[in-house]
């Protein structure tokens, strides 16, 4: 049975719910002898504060030719990200702390954006307040990672017209870099694609400047068997489990090949036995062109991220939106059939799984908890995958049938 409740109803849950857990988390206002209720991460904000904050601290150190520490940092790790933002910081440098600027205002942010859906929404599933409110959305938000504003950048991006969306989405790439997979994702979906082009190419000068140092960005970003979730990240999780229960050393490759098949496998699986009800959810999806859009785009840079990257759980925010159109259109009356709670666990695992495996503390980064989360991503992502082929044969029978 569909559970539906009042707007007010849903509001006041909302409120109180998101509010405490804020308390509790960023403030420490009650403590039941932890650091924070979901994870340590000392200091707030952690991500952020390996970015140099000044132009005179980066030039400095070009001259010195030292590995790119920032004055910031505290745990001895080096600045990962696009020389773009030193400038950007450089900036906000001159009226605050620019690290405390963007956690906080992304903090500010996503509370206006959840607010937003939750007060306007006609319809809406009340799992999606542990959705919207899981533990990885958390740990983004304590380590103030700045995939936040990409994942807003995006957002906006599929409300603005075609020559803004590219001209965002360029700025999202030369942030970030992998979103300029979604340069492929939005000339696929635009009507006007010479616009959009034009707007992207209007960005080129600062994505060149971001691209020139890709490779010192991948070799200097940590991974291990527990950085969460991506092909990857199974990889190295099937590495650790070989290594510690029959002390065999396999090459990663031979091992992330194998992490390939199985993930074609799955979706095989999926495809023959879920097809029908798959095709069900995509037509409901198909009525709303928003509802589309959301769907397709981050369904889409969600399992770029996953092929390519082992990531840190708070990426999987790509994947909310995607989520959240899935789950609204989901059937849950006679939810007791089989079916219906595979596909249900299928669609939500990256998120409400992290209430099931949270240690009794405290989520760890490095917490052998978030290895078994590479697992239920790699039966969900397979799953998505599954969902993404179904739902562009769709649209392309429909484009046909005009």
């Amino acid at each position: 049975m569909k559970i539906i409740y009042s707007k007010f109803t849903l509001k006041l849950i909302f409120l109180i719910f998101f509010s405490l857990t804020y308390f509790l988390d960023f403030f420490h206002i009650i403590n039941f002898g932890y650091d924070r209720l979901f994870y340590k991460v000392e200091p707030v904000f952690a991500d952020l504060i390996t970015i140099i904050p000044t132009k005179f601290e980066l030039n400095d150190i070009f001259l010195n030719e030292k590995q790119r520490f920032s004055s910031t940092e505290t745990m001895n790790r080096t600045m990962n990200y696009p020389i773009l933002w030193v400038y950007i910081f450089d900036f906000v440098n001159n009226f605050t702390t620019p690290h405390s600027f963007f956690g906080n205002s992304q903090l500010v942010f996503y509370f206006l954006v959840i607010f937003f859906i939750f007060f306007y929404s006609k319809k809406i599933q009340f799992t999606n307040f542990f959705i919207i409110l899981s533990p990885p959305i958390f740990l983004l938000l304590d380590r103030g990672n700045n995939d936040l504003i990409i994942f807003f950048i995006i957002l906006i991006s599929i409300y603005s017209n075609s020559f803004f969306s590219g001209f965002l989405i360029g700025i999202a790439s030369a942030l970030k870099i992998y979103p300029v997979f979604l340069c492929l994702v939005f000339l696929y979906k635009r009507e006007k694609k010479l616009s959009f082009l034009i707007g992207l190419f209007t960005t080129l000068p600062i994505v060149f400047l971001s691209f020139k140092d890709l490779f010192l960005y991948v070799t200097s970003t940590s991974i291990s068997f527990s950085t969460s979730f991506g092909l990857l990240s199974f990889s190295l999780f099937l590495e650790k489990i070989i290594l510690v229960f029959f002390n065999l050393n396999i090459s990663i490759y031979l091992l992330f090949f194998i992490s390939s098949v199985f993930f074609v496998i799955l979706a095989v699986i999926f495809k023959n036995f879920f097809n029908n009800e798959i095709n069900k959810i995509l037509l409901n999806i198909s009525t709303s062109r928003l509802n589309s859009k959301l769907f397709f785009i981050f369904s889409s840079l969600s399992l770029f991220v996953f092929l390519i990257f082992s990531n840190w759980a708070y990426r999987i925010i790509f994947l909310l939106p995607a989520t959240l159109v899935l789950v609204n259109n989901f059937d849950l009356s006679n939810f007791y059939s089989l079916k219906k709670i595979i596909i249900f666990s299928l669609i939500t695992g990256p998120f409400l799984s992290t209430w099931i495996i949270l240690p009794i503390n405290q989520i760890l980064l490095n917490h052998y908890s978030w290895a078994f989360y590479s697992l239920i991503n790699l039966f969900s992502f397979s799953f998505y995958f599954i969902l993404l082929l179904n739902f562009m044969n769709l649209n392309l029978f429909v484009n046909n049938k005009k």
